[in-house]
């Protein structure tokens, strides 16, 4: 019935092959997540590469290397072994990552290793007064930095137009690293798709040309619903 086969001819092949391309959903399953994961924490390139084997390259290629040696089943084989292959490429790339960057990233999930001394997380309600509170906690906490106004600024800008051009938001995610040449303020929410490196040509002075002039760069995505916006500013 899932897909349309009425022939009972037909059954006995359908249900072979379905027995063994369901191996390949573990697989498929682990190749999702990890090329979403990759989208959120903002390397697209890891992402495409791994879509690209997963969905076309190692299907098409083992299918007709097996289907050669196997014949029809290797057309359904193809597909598990294609899932191994991305996932054995994916723990390659981590190691190579782990060895290249010395230990900076490490897993397969490739976590980024960061001094918990240097990182501010906070999470606040879509309300325009925790957002400032926000902005003055985060000054307080880079006291010692020649950029800590900037930073504050950019937050409270970023926060207070997000809240304000929806009608609701839950919640809002704030990260702040703080590294030896710049700031990264990392900013996640649940609102409309909102891109603050376009600007509104109409305001003169509204919160995100501000934040276009306090910032060194601006990087937007939206991901598994989330607008997820990385802002740099250099120390």
């Amino acid at each position: 019935m899932l897909y349309s086969v009425k022939n009972p001819a037909y059954v006995p092949t359908v249900l072979n092959a379905l027995r063994i391309f369901a191996i390949s959903f573990v697989g498929v399953a682990i190749s999702f997540l990890f090329t979403f994961y990759s989208q959120a924490i903002q390397k697209n390139s890891v992402s495409s590469i791994v879509s690209l084997l997963e969905g076309l390259i190692f299907p098409c290629g083992f299918a007709a290397l097996l289907l050669l040696i196997l014949g029809e089943n290797g057309i359904w084989i193809s597909f598990a072994v294609a899932e191994a292959a991305t996932i054995l490429f994916i723990f390659i790339y981590s190691r190579y990552l782990n060895r290249k960057t010395g230990g900076e990233y490490t897993g397969f999930f490739i976590n980024k290793h960061n001094d918990d001394k240097k990182v501010f997380e906070y999470t606040i309600n879509g309300n325009v007064k925790e957002a400032v509170e926000l902005a003055h906690q985060v000054q307080d906490y880079l006291a010692e930095n020649k950029s800590a106004t900037l930073v504050s600024l950019a937050i409270e800008e970023m926060l207070v137009n997000i809240i304000n051009t929806n009608e609701n938001v839950d919640t809002i995610d704030v990260i702040v690293r703080n590294n030896d040449d710049n700031i990264l303020i990392s900013i996640k929410d649940t609102g409309i798709d909102f891109n603050p490196v376009i600007e509104n040509d109409d305001l003169e002075f509204d919160n995100i040309s501000v934040l276009n002039r306090i910032a060194d760069k601006i990087d937007y995505s939206r991901v598994l619903g989330l607008n997820s916006t990385v802002i740099t500013i250099k120390n």
